[in-house]
């Protein structure tokens, strides 16, 4: 028997910590009676809680359980509650708005593409480790449905039929051993007589060895409530997430290997499809994750009105990153000291990692959060393509869920239900006496739910029915946000607090590579010492802005400095620098000195150069157009100081090798390689390139007299 890997430990933990919840009674309420005595079948989430009693009974017969704290078992039963009561309100949604339109005549529904071909409901788990919510569907779909016929909704459709779920979960290859495990052991799967599942293991299309394999593919069993009519439902595939599909071209937005896997799996994205994700995008660095997001907008939801994807996410500064106004508040302090603490969790045991797909620690063993704050999480998920969204924190969506519950049940006997949740649901049962740490911790997390940009349109029936509007609302009762429409600008940066926002936004923009380039860090340090020299503690203290003395430093050598910014002001629960404009960009221009053999004196008084300086954008806003922008208004500025004179000019850019986006940047702005002036600094191989610009501009190729 050899001890858990890293990821593995992770997922034996987090079933440890849920099954902690379920004994400490945060999701029973004891003193509510059910009226009907059986509380296992009119509770779904009791449902839930004995599939993963079933989960760690098949993985550890008779093996002792581990309690935890008080304040982590509020912190997990909160994470349980949204995510079950995401996956039950989506399902009930889909099915509502089916059945809806089912049971009209003919001729009153109409037609309608989403519903017309419904036959499944694709329940995807991003990470599975060896949670039940992916194995829980199915109860719900079949709670959801008894509803529907006990109405006798089947009969006010001559071709009725019923739809079926259709489960993928996907997880590293040592999570799916063990889960692989554990639904054998313990009955919960029927395996299939006509999947063999080595059958897929390797695909040519995309280069990657072992991208994949299909562990199990078979019928669920829960408790003898599965269908007859259909061979599986079930499908456990093991892939490295932090694999991303650079078959695209480099200017274009990378994909995970997550939309070939899941096609290849048999995922049908026309169909309702809700895919979870939860504390699983975190671990697997800025990149892969972008790659998932993107897939999954682009590929896995696009494809029906009914989609949605949900992932709970980390949501804290990272490092030692402190906050623009220099004096962190205490939830800013709690996160970033909660953050390490978490890190420093993730790599214990790190020497006793071993796997198949060859785990990386430098990257599985380190924590990206979804976002510092709501609005760094809002453009980096518009960032990946995702157009409709809605962000809440854990905390917000915990106090939703139980207050919408206890309020819901409380009233359910008016409409013949049986009541099974009552006023103490999701309150301690056992001493508790942190409820101001709680809600700090919950604070560090963020849900963000994603839906099809049509179903966004409030007010409007998607679907041909009330039901879609009526489980939005449910689930999701902040306003959906739209990044249709959004604007920047590009302007002479012109106050001290600009100047303290472009300070911060270089010093956080390449630190992923200082480890494999210390020169970058170098020169990221002589920028701060030099061109970015800020003041910020006599900016924070006065609290006054004046002028830029970035701009002051490079109109003094002949040029000019720009910025990008944007006007979507956070929400006021967001904490960040209180400011009607963010910079999410950045440009500079020098003059630069005039060396070149082929000219006479004369021509070099009368020609001018200029030199691209600290070049810049947000991560979370690259793909947008704004560093492309950005040139164009640096160039655009020169050439309207040239046409004064009827001067050409020559602009130069240089960059390092290893910034490959950079060097496609410039390239595709009509940017020459000199590659005869590339040049090392240090350790680091540095590019240069050229355009020539301005009047009589034509009699130059790349930069060089000809």
């Amino acid at each position: 028997k050899r001890n858990p890997t890293a990821i593995s430990k992770t997922a034996l933990d987090s079933l440890d910590a849920k099954l902690s919840v379920i004994d400490a009674a945060w999701l029973r309420d004891d003193s509510f009676v059910v009226s009907d005595g059986d509380a296992t079948r009119s509770n779904p989430t009791h449902v839930y809680t004995q599939l993963l009693q079933r989960l760690h009974h098949g993985l550890a017969p008779g093996h002792p359980r581990r309690r935890q704290s008080p304040l982590v078992n509020a912190g997990y039963a909160a994470r349980m509650t949204v995510m079950t009561y995401i996956l039950e309100r989506w399902i009930n949604g889909v099915v509502g708005s089916w059945s809806e339109y089912t049971v009209k005549p003919s001729a009153e529904r109409g037609s309608n593409m989403v519903l017309d071909d419904f036959r499944r409901i694709n329940v995807v788990v991003i990470g599975c480790g060896l949670d039940a919510l992916g194995i829980w569907s199915k109860d719900l779909l079949q709670r959801s449905l008894s509803a529907f016929i006990s109405t006798g909704g089947e009969n006010g459709h001559e071709s009725f039929s019923s739809p079926h779920i259709n489960v993928y979960e996907f997880d590293a290859w040592d999570n799916c051993v063990l889960k692989e495990k554990s639904l054998l052991r313990s009955g919960l799967i029927n395996l299939s007589s006509i999947v063999d599942k080595e059958t897929l293991k390797t695909d040519d299309e995309i280069d990657i060895q072992n991208s994949y394999q299909i562990h199990v593919r078979g019928l669920l069993n829960l408790d003898g409530s599965g269908s007859t009519n259909v061979e599986s439902d079930y499908t456990l595939v093991s892939t490295d997430l932090r694999q991303v599909d650079r078959s695209l071209d480099e200017m274009k937005q990378h994909k995970s290997i997550l939309s070939h896997v899941g096609l290849k799996a048999g995922l049908d994205p026309s169909q309702p499809t809700i895919i979870l994700s939860e504390l699983v995008l975190a671990h697997l660095g800025y990149e892969a994750a972008n790659a998932v997001m993107n897939s999954i907008s682009n590929d896995m939801i696009s494809g029906n009105t009914l989609s949605t994807f949900v992932c709970l996410e980390p949501m804290f500064p990272t490092g030692n990153n402190n906050t623009s106004r220099g004096i962190a508040s205490i939830q800013e302090s709690y996160a970033i000291d909660y953050s390490r603490q978490f890190l420093g969790k993730l790599q214990t045991g790190n020497s006793n990692s071993t796997t198949k797909t060859n785990d990386d620690s430098r990257h599985s063993l380190w924590l990206h959060p979804l976002g510092s704050n709501r609005h760094t999480v809002r453009l980096r998920l518009e960032s990946c393509g995702i157009s409709c969204f809605s962000i809440a924190t854990l905390r917000e969506y915990a106090i939703h869920v139980a207050s919408t519950l206890r309020k819901e049940k409380n009233s359910s006997s008016q409409n013949g239900k049986v009541k099974t949740i009552g006023p103490k649901f999701l309150c301690a049962k056992e001493p508790f006496d942190e409820h101001a740490a709680l809600s700090l911790n919950l604070d560090c997390y963020c849900v963000a739910s994603v839906f099809h940009p049509l179903s966004a349109i409030r007010g409007q029936n998607i679907a041909g029915n009330n039901e879609l509007q009526n489980w939005m609302n449910d689930i999701c009762p902040w306003p959906i946000e739209s990044a249709i429409g959004r604007t920047f600008r590009i302007k002479p940066i012109s106050t001290s607090a600009e100047d303290a926002q472009v300070s911060d936004l270089y010093k956080k923009l390449y630190v992923h590579l200082y480890d494999e380039y210390p020169a970058i860090k170098k020169l990221v340090k002589s920028a701060l010492k030099g061109d970015f020299l800020v003041d910020q503690t006599s900016i924070k203290s006065s609290g006054d802005e004046t002028v830029s003395v970035i701009r002051d430093r490079f109109v003094k050598e002949g040029g000019d400095f720009w910025v990008a910014t944007t006007d979507n002001s956070p929400s006021s629960n967001d904490t960040i620098e209180r400011s009607h404009t963010f910079v999410v960009g950045c440009i500079g221009v020098k003059r630069r000195g005039i060396k070149n053999e082929y000219c006479d004196e004369d021509d070099r008084q009368k020609l001018t150069e200029f030199e691209i300086h600290r070049f810049a954008v947000d991560e979370n806003h690259r793909g947008t157009g704004i560093g492309k922008k950005l040139i164009e208004v640096a160039e655009t500025s020169i050439i309207a100081g040239l046409s004064r004179i009827n001067r050409a000019t020559t602009l130069y850019a240089v960059t390092p090798l290893c910034l490959t986006a950079a060097r496609k940047l410039y390239e595709s702005c009509g940017y020459c390689d000199n590659e005869l002036d590339s040049f090392s600094a240090g350790a680091l191989r540095m590019k240069v390139y050229s355009k020539s610009i301005g009047e009589g501009s034509t009699w130059r190729t790349c930069g060089r007299l000809t």
